[in-house]
């Protein structure tokens, strides 16, 4: 089968870019064609992992008009389409292939119909909107979907050009449900673990390009907070760092104020602080995640990939979400569902992963111990679950590549 892809991979945050390389490892063929809204990082990432080193990179441009989209009703494809530079460029490419694959994510919601995000939604969807008017197959894979509010009727619209296509829910807790109110039939709707949990062995098995300082065992922190809650923020790591005698990694996973302002801030706060250079290849590999993560004695994290990444490792972690527009929804949801793909049911209990507050982070030595005496436990009773959870990832691909 001769594809091509779409997706939020070309954003230097881990959440958006990492699931790529790793579908690219699992996948059985390379794909013909990548579209792209940031090409020059694509190129860099693609180089790294020495990944589809022959597919033909298309950027999909879009124009400035873009941002006076109104996503608070249906909008017709031709709408959605005029705002594409090179419109010519996506039919010929889709035409010679036979399928389009959307990257997993969770930018299908309310939060990337925003005006600063839609540029980037709508680079990632014309292709797909352009393989459903050719008539060609569209597989989305592991996705969250919702939620919706003011965008309901933006996304109904854009979906219900794709009539044939299939849409692969990352969670078990409303993922589906959003879909079906959508309008997408069942027999078109399935569930797969994020892209990123279950790692191929090629991508597991890189060696790390940077290591922590001190790894006889330390704690690592990664933020996105505004920079005047830092400090505020981390009382509770500082209490438990100080109890421990150990050093910190604080981990960004994006540039700029997306985690890497925040960690040189925070080195000034926090003693024995040690923070990853995320600048030196603009980005943050994941054998670079994973190897520090997994040598943690625990890591505390805002961003839902930090949660997965540790959760691959069964490592220590403690997710801090809040809520979005007065709801914990969109962070609880992707969460949760994370921990009942890497755990078994009983085994666990949500509260010793997921926490709504920095202060409830542990802040002695005895309070640690005892989380993580409960995590492992809880990895140890889960092995044929995560085993069950790899079949579904490899049933993924299967129905994606026989289609």
């Amino acid at each position: 089968m001769k594809y091509a892809i779409t997706g939020p991979y070309c954003d230097v945050n881990f959440g958006d870019y990492a699931m790529l390389p790793n579908n690219l490892a699992s996948f059985p063929a390379s794909p013909s064609v990548i579209f792209s809204f940031n090409d020059e990082f694509l190129a860099s990432m693609l180089e790294d992992y020495a990944l589809a080193q022959s597919a033909e990179v298309v950027h999909v441009g879009v124009t400035q008009e873009v941002e006076d989209l109104p996503t608070d009703r249906s909008l017709a494809a031709l709408e959605i389409l005029r705002c594409v530079e090179n419109l010519d460029a996506l039919h010929r490419w889709i035409s010679s292939v036979d399928a389009l694959i959307v990257n997993g994510g969770g930018y299908i919601n309310d939060l990337w119909a925003r005006p600063h995000r839609l540029g980037r939604l709508v680079a990632i969807l014309a292709p797909a909107l352009v393989a459903a008017q050719q008539g060609k197959q569209v597989h989305f894979t592991a996705n969250g979907f919702g939620p919706f509010s003011e965008s309901f009727d933006f996304f109904a619209s854009v979906l219900s050009r794709m009539p044939t296509a299939t849409f692969t829910c990352r969670d078990d807790l409303g993922s589906a449900g959003w879909l079906r109110r959508l309008g997408i039939a069942d027999d078109r709707i399935y569930l797969a673990p994020d892209d990123l949990l279950v790692l191929h062995p090629s991508i597991e098995k890189r060696t790390p390009r940077w290591r922590p300082p001190d790894p006889a065992g330390y704690l690592v922190l990664e933020t996105y907070r505004p920079m005047e809650e830092l400090e505020d923020n981390v009382g509770s790591l500082r209490a438990l760092q100080a109890d421990l005698d150990t050093s910190i990694v604080l981990l960004p996973m994006h540039r700029g104020h997306g985690g890497e302002d925040q960690a040189h801030a925070l080195s000034g706060i926090l003693p024995r602080a040690h923070v990853y250079p995320i600048s030196d290849s603009g980005y943050l590999p994941i054998e670079d995640a994973v190897n520090i993560i997994r040598g943690a004695r625990l890591t505390v994290t805002d961003r839902y990939h930090g949660l997965v990444a540790a959760l691959g490792a069964a490592s220590p972690v403690v997710s801090i979400i809040r809520p979005v527009r007065g709801s914990l929804d969109y962070y609880y949801r992707k969460n949760a569902g994370a921990l009942a793909w890497r755990l078994a049911p009983g085994a666990y209990s949500e509260d010793d992963f997921i926490r709504l507050q920095w202060s409830e982070v542990p802040t002695t030595a005895k309070e640690l111990e005892a989380l993580v005496a409960r995590q492992t436990e809880a990895y140890s009773a889960s092995h044929a679950h995560f085993e069950n959870t790899g079949a579904a990832r490899g049933s993924l691909v299967r129905r994606i590549f026989s289609s």
